[in-house]
């Protein structure tokens, strides 16, 4: 944030590590609550007349009930706490254009949006016509689940996946394409086998697919599987075929994945360093500024990087 640079250094660090710490805390605590959010026993009825929640649907069990007080408090606070977060962040953004390009922050905004509407309906009785709605954002609350993406926004590891996967699309392209000929190929073979022997366990192609994904991809379910020679012999061949194409492009994205994490260690201390030195320059330009002089401003870079790397004089 811009104030940082009105704070030594150490300070910085310190309110960084401190809020993080207290965000993550957040993040988990509205996913564990949108979690709870689907257990019939911490839900009470909307109405009396539906005070039997374990009898309906799901479906219906979300739309007529709501949290319990004390988990409804919860998620009322952590919803105030993203709200303000997330209206810091745009006021303090230097370009408010730019602050809706990315994902998380539009997820954010939705959430927010949807989350502090059904609120409002549940304090307003003079919109009870209205009840379809409210009930079906009420039970959008649980979408508060998404919010466990944050988790991923600072983590190294997560970063490291995403550099993966977009190197690695071009494999992911020969893995999709080859597996779909295969599949289509296979179930159709499957379909006509057990066809052919009259033993119709699959009732039409598309559930022939559905078994052949299962098989190719070494799940196995087995709620559906062929049960005449023929459909063993295409169940051998689709099981040994789908591990060689499957293997084949694994190997490249791992590949690209052992390059990214050796050089990860390399790449975090490049970023360490640019943002110490960003520190330094913004509070160089404040101290000329306030006519002080660059030395009325000390930094002391050593016990963050090794001094090997501060250039001399």
């Amino acid at each position: 944030m811009f104030f940082f640079k009105y704070f030594k250094l150490s300070d910085v660090l310190i309110c960084q590590q401190i809020w993080f710490t207290i965000y993550m805390l957040f993040v988990l605590l509205v996913v564990i609550i949108a979690c709870l959010y689907t257990i019939p026993q911490l839900r009470e009825p909307l109405r009396e007349d539906d005070s039997h929640l374990e009898t309906d649907s799901i479906l219906e069990m979300l739309l007529k009930s709501e949290m319990k007080g004390t988990i409804y408090t919860l998620d009322l606070i952590c919803l105030v706490f993203f709200t303000v977060e997330l209206l810091t962040k745009f006021a303090i953004c230097p370009e408010k254009k730019r602050f809706f390009t990315f994902g998380l922050n539009n997820m954010d905004t939705t959430l927010a949006l949807v989350m502090w509407a059904a609120v409002i309906l549940d304090h307003i009785p003079a919109v009870e016509h209205v009840h379809t709605a409210h009930t079906v954002l009420r039970a959008m609350f649980c979408l508060n689940v998404l919010r466990i993406f944050h988790l991923g926004k600072s983590s190294n590891v997560m970063k490291l996946l995403l550099f993966t996967m977009k190197a690695s699309l071009g494999a992911l392209g020969l893995l999709l394409v080859t597996l779909t000929m295969a599949v289509v190929i296979y179930a159709t073979l499957a379909y006509f086998a057990e066809v052919a022997t009259k033993a119709d366990t699959f009732s039409n192609i598309p559930y022939a697919i559905w078994w052949t994904i299962i098989t190719m991809t070494t799940v196995g379910y087995g709620d559906l599987c062929p049960t005449s020679w023929a459909g063993y012999v295409v169940g051998v061949i689709c099981s040994l075929s789908g591990i060689l194409l499957i293997a084949m492009p694994i190997a490249i994205i791992a590949s690209n994945f052992d390059a990214f994490y050796s050089n990860m260690p390399a790449a975090e201390q490049r970023i360490r360093r640019k943002r110490l030195n960003d520190i330094e320059a913004e509070r160089l330009k404040l101290s000329y500024n306030s006519g002080a002089g660059p030395h009325s401003l000390t930094l002391n870079t050593g016990q963050y990087y090794p001094m090997r790397n501060v250039p001399t004089q």
